[in-house]
């Protein structure tokens, strides 16, 4: 009789251990996000920053320059090459004239040349954009820049730009929260 419950009680355990396998055979898959980038032997891996990462900006609905305009006052952005080992050869590169940034931003959907008001949320502003322009070129000051189009030529020693609010081409505007985000990137001329 205990060689019977002994054998069932075997039985028993074989069985279990084979559903417990069978519950944990199935696999778990991950994802790795890969990003990198080739380039050519020559090319030296430059690196800019800037003098502050955070803008805020004031503006009445009266008194917004239009887009497309000129700009009138707003913020100055101070860009300068640096950061890494290679800072010499970068500013050696944008005495030469073989760099520019480019400014890159989801636009406005009027002309699609100025950041577009990405607060969509109760009381966000409306027909407002954030304008993008020159802020250090001689007669080329205070002109705009268009986002995702334009690029500004860098300089060893530094280059200014100017963020201020605009009114929208053909769109009314409505008093209310603006926000956007530039992103600023080199390009190799």
């Amino acid at each position: 009789m205990n060689k019977r419950i002994i054998s069932m009680n075997m039985s028993a355990l074989i069985l279990a251990g084979l559903f417990h396998c069978a519950v944990q055979a199935e696999d778990v898959s991950a994802t790795l996000s890969i990003t990198g980038q080739v380039t050519q032997n020559d090319t030296v891996p430059c690196s800019l920053y800037l003098n502050t990462d955070y803008v805020q900006l004031i503006g009445k609905t009266d008194t917004l320059i239009n887009q497309n305009d000129n700009a009138t006052g707003g913020a100055n952005i101070q860009i300068n090459i640096g950061g890494n080992s290679y800072s010499n050869e970068c500013k050696t590169l944008a005495d030469e004239g073989k760099l520019a940034y480019k400014f890159v931003g989801t636009a406005d959907d009027a002309d699609g040349t100025v950041l577009a008001n990405s607060d969509v949320t109760y009381g966000a502003a409306k027909g407002v954009g954030v304008g993008v322009f020159v802020g250090d070129s001689g007669n080329n000051k205070f002109q705009p820049l268009r986002i995702n189009h334009d690029v500004l030529t860098a300089k060893s020693w530094g280059n200014t730009i100017v963020l201020q609010m605009v009114k929208l081409n053909g769109k009314e505007v409505t008093a209310g929260k603006v926000q956007s985000a530039l992103t600023i990137q080199f390009e190799r001329l």
